[in-house]
């Protein structure tokens, strides 16, 4: 029986060496230990910030650190640390090198000093480069960095600069500026510029390739090149997105130029209804809904911009088209209330907003009844429909705050 022991002891170990060998390593020492031990092996050193639950963590340890390659490379180059941002030993040291997402990788030296930092999930080739740039002091950030307070702007520099911001959650619209001015008209076709404005026109949904500028024109007249490289109907969303951007700063500075500019994208794709929005890897982040981007965007330019003539002429294509349609009816109501306080532009809305319930009764158009009624001055009725609107609310699991606020002032009022 000893023997049976001694023997399933023996092949765990020898299974937990073989573990060992095939991920990454984090050393099992005090934060303050692991500049000896850098000083001692002349390595940087490696800190891992992560938590449990992130799911991005968890891919990384499971897919990447437990590659052969990737291992031995940063088994053998660096003292690897890692750090649990929710554990009372993690959150200082996250707040000294201000993580704020995860997974993070930073590399320091011994006077702790950063070489090289990232943000997100790597396959193994990009996450070997990034250790390895860390031992070319030309590529370290504070040279980076340095080499751009310097006004360091050329094309190779620039591009660089880009990509390593990029993976540090750092860069800007000023910063991709700065490198797609360097490339002529021509070269903003080279496999490699696709790529650069493809992934760095909106990012985290801001514009860092605005509207009507280079890139965007040549990523909007050129959609069949791009879609070589990239699915169309990203290439399309992308687009309009940004279009959509500066569609507000046309309406809110009622600037008719550039509301015209954009008008003329919007009817490239005034049948679509929605534009999902996909990362680099696939990835699903965010949706832009629109029953008719140029209807829509028509309404609001001229009604921001005192053209009633105009704007009668639209919102009467707009009845026509759209008298059938609950929510569309609901939503002109909506803006009605928000733009007018007259009696008469008032009880059009009310108008509206009776046959979107009669075609669909639902929260969101009986709260704009109960608003519509208050603003008539209409308390009694006011305070029916809201509190109809919540009933709704609880049986659709909709937030009904702000219809919680609209009966506290009606009450006031009664």
């Amino acid at each position: 029986m000893k023997k049976i022991t001694l023997f399933i002891i023996v092949i765990a170990m020898y299974f937990n060496a073989k573990a060992a060998d095939t991920t990454i390593i984090f050393r099992k020492v005090t934060f303050d230990e692991l500049f000896n031990l850098s000083k001692a092996e002349s390595k940087p050193i490696l800190l891992y910030f992560h938590f449990k639950g992130c799911g991005a963590c968890t891919w990384m340890e499971d897919s990447v650190f437990t590659q052969k390659e990737v291992a031995d490379f940063y088994n053998s180059k660096f003292i690897c640390y890692d750090v649990n941002t929710l554990e009372e030993y993690g959150k200082p040291i996250a707040k000294e090198y201000k993580v704020k997402l995860q997974p993070c990788f930073i590399i320091i030296d011994q006077n702790k000093t950063v070489l090289s930092k990232i943000i997100g999930k790597f396959k193994k080739d990009d996450f070997i480069r990034f250790g390895n740039n860390s031992f070319d002091k030309d590529l370290s950030i504070e040279s980076m960095k340095e080499q751009y307070k310097t006004k360091n702007k050329d094309s190779i520099f620039m591009y660089k600069y880009c990509y390593m911001l990029n993976d540090m959650n750092s860069l800007t619209q000023k910063h991709v500026s700065d490198y797609l001015t360097t490339q002529s008209d021509n070269d903003l076709l080279l496999e490699k510029n696709i790529r650069f404005i493809y992934q760095f026109c909106l990012v985290d949904f801001e514009a860092f390739i605005p509207f009507d500028c280079r890139a965007y024109n040549t990523m909007l007249n050129n959609i069949e090149i791009f879609s070589g490289y990239f699915d169309k109907n990203q290439i399309d969303t992308r687009l309009v997105w940004i279009a959509t951007k500066s569609m507000r700063k046309a309406i809110n500075t009622k600037d008719e130029l550039l509301f015209n500019k954009i008008l003329d994208v919007f009817n490239k794709y005034k049948d679509n209804k929605k534009f999902e929005f996909h990362e680099m890897d696939g990835r699903f982040t965010g949706i832009l809904t629109d029953n008719d981007l140029v209807l829509n965007a028509k309404l609001k330019f001229y009604r921001n911009s005192d053209n009633q003539t105009k704007y009668n002429a639209v919102l009467a294509e707009y009845l026509e088209k759209y008298n059938n349609s609950s929510e569309e009816l609901n939503s002109i109501a909506w803006d009605y209330y928000e733009f007018y306080s007259d009696k008469e532009n008032l009880q059009k809305a009310v108008e509206w907003v009776k046959k979107s319930l009669e075609l669909k009764c639902r929260y969101s158009n009986l709260d704009t009844y109960a608003c519509l009624l208050y603003k008539l001055g209409d308390y009694k009725n006011a305070l029916i429909q809201a509190e109809k609107a919540i009933e709704y609310a609880k049986k659709e699991e909709d937030d009904y705050t702000e219809t919680s606020k609209l009966i506290d002032k009606i009450k006031k009022k009664m």
